[in-house]
């Protein structure tokens, strides 16, 4: 932890140069300036994200073949300098949690969500008896820079030139830039919404987004805290751990049933999915929510009629200032989704008005 103090408060020394009004919470960034200047570049421009994951090395011969039995994907065939998303679901079919996997030959990064308890690594390694297989967690290790944004493209064509076009959706690039050997690929974050992953050593890191920093060209391209992300991830109706992936949630719900191969063998909870998936019994599904009123974001609020029958949850709720309106993510049961009625969110005894939203959120 000390390592990770250290490095992380580094770069923020370093990124202090170039955004004097820096706010820092723990070891996430809120803002690095203006947080309506950074929604804007990451809806027009190119947004770099520092995104807090949880990174696990899995080395041994038995990598791909263990998680192929115990995650939703399809993961058997993938060929090194390739990567994938795949799901870890318990015996229920609720979520542990959502990951990438990434072949590099002589070992595999298993990217997952942030979470205090290393519940990703300790769900690995209870299956694990004699396989083999050795399990380590070199979060602090890497930083990842995820890039979003219509100039994604271009900008990191100004970085990488023609290497950038070997990118398919499925590969992984191990490239060298400003002297630091990165990783590069492209992936979808969610069914529709593509963007770009960059993972370097942590002690490498504030060079490199420095040399980014410098290196924008006529581009839009600003780095990007947790407010104005949130903003984005919420319109956008992606995904995050605990909100909308836990284990009171499945995939048919979350909208993540994509990153579920149908065609594979057994996986943990496959049953239960499968059975979901055949007879129609998914019971909420992930909507889009807008509040006009002013609302308290920190709460947790059901969703309800005018009756007060509870129709759903929120699971996120995100304002600003330069707003007039909160954005949301909720579930909605299924047996609602298409009524055409007025729907509230319950604050004690208060009734606030909302509009449920298809996702993208078109505010």
């Amino acid at each position: 932890m000390f390592v990770e103090n250290y490095v992380f408060t580094s770069m923020v020394e370093t990124l202090k140069k170039y955004f004097p009004n820096i706010s820092v919470n723990g070891n996430s960034i809120k803002y690095y300036s203006s947080i309506e200047d950074e929604y804007n570049t990451i809806r027009y421009g190119a947004g770099l994200y520092l995104s807090n994951r949880n990174i696990l090395k899995l080395t041994g011969k038995d990598v791909l073949d263990f998680i192929h039995r115990i995650s939703s994907n399809a993961v058997l065939e993938l060929k090194p300098n390739h990567q994938l998303n795949t799901l870890f679901l318990n015996e229920k079919g609720r979520f542990i949690d959502r990951s990438n996997l990434i072949h590099l030959g002589d070992y595999f990064l298993l990217v997952g969500s942030l979470n205090e308890f290393n519940k990703l690594y300790n769900w690995i390694n209870k299956f694990i008896i004699t396989e083999d297989i050795q399990i380590n967690n070199i979060s602090n290790d890497f930083t990842i820079i995820d890039v979003f944004g219509p100039q994604s493209e271009s900008y990191l064509t100004l970085l990488f030139g023609d290497d950038l076009k070997l990118l398919n959706g499925n590969n992984v690039l191990n490239l060298t830039i400003n002297q630091t050997e990165i990783l590069l690929h492209s992936r979808h974050i969610t069914k529709t919404l593509p963007n770009y992953r960059v993972i370097i050593p942590r002690n490498d890191s504030s060079a490199l987004l420095e040399y980014m920093i410098n290196n924008k060209s006529v581009f839009d391209v600003n780095l990007i805290g947790e407010n104005a992300f949130n903003i984005y991830r919420i319109e956008q109706g992606i995904p995050l751990a605990p909100n909308e992936i836990n284990d009171e949630l499945n995939p048919h719900e979350n909208s993540l049933i994509y990153e579920v191969d149908f065609k594979k063998g057994c996986y943990i909870g496959q049953e239960v999915i499968a059975r979901l998936d055949t007879y129609n019994k998914i019971q909420k599904e992930l909507v889009g929510l807008k509040v006009t009123e002013k609302v308290d974001t920190k709460k947790q609020y059901a969703i309800v009629t005018a009756n007060g029958d509870e129709a759903g949850i929120v699971s996120s709720l995100h304002s600003e200032s330069f707003l007039n309106y909160t954005l949301g993510l909720g579930f909605l049961r299924k047996n609602y989704s298409e009524k055409e009625i007025q729907f509230f969110i319950k604050d004690e005894q208060e009734l606030i008005p909302i509009e449920i939203k298809t996702i993208p959120i078109k505010a």
